[in-house]
């Protein structure tokens, strides 16, 4: 299962990039990348500017995390910080933990590949409008669903390695 959401991140990160790509070319060259309240634009980028962010946002953001949770635990066991932390990398529990923390890890990719698409995809509707208007309602309602998914995963992560299980 880890393997397929593994896949499901790179199919995701590759689907932003060509997303982002095949798309820019609709944005003004001077593309309202920022709104306040309201979603009256109120900050703007060169569409190349934007373009190279948003590329860089599609990729690094879910990767770090995904590399973060998976890869880096693996390689580098001392950089690991969890609660009970000897208790959960003990030889016998490395690989269980490690495994948990890729998924968590995964689901944060998933998550953040996500956003950054759903963002990209507000940006290019928010400029298709003049004046440039962010639909707002929309904007939070996927920023909402993001927080309470890493607080989810954060919560998750708290409660499996808090405690340390009782011996029988």
């Amino acid at each position: 299962m880890t393997r397929l959401a593994g896949w499901l991140v790179v199919a995701l990160v590759a689907a932003g990039v060509v997303f982002v790509a095949t798309t820019a070319g609709r944005l003004p060259p001077t593309v309202a990348t920022h709104f306040g309240a309201g979603g009256a634009a109120n900050g703007w980028m060169s569409r190349g500017g934007y373009t190279v962010f948003a590329l860089a946002l599609t990729v690094v953001l879910p990767l770090v995390l995904y590399a973060g949770f998976g890869w880096l635990p693996h390689r580098f066991e001392r950089f690991v910080n969890l609660p009970n932390r000897d208790y959960w990398l003990a030889a016998t529990r490395r690989e269980g933990t490690i495994a948990w923390l890729r998924a968590a890890g995964t689901a944060l990719a998933i998550l953040a590949a996500l956003l950054s698409i759903g963002v990209h995809a507000m940006i290019l509707d928010a400029n298709a409008k003049r004046p440039p208007r962010l639909d707002e309602p929309v904007f939070l309602a996927g920023l909402a669903v993001f927080v309470v998914g890493v607080v989810g995963v954060t919560i998750a992560v708290q409660r499996k390695f808090r405690r340390v299980p009782a011996r029988r």
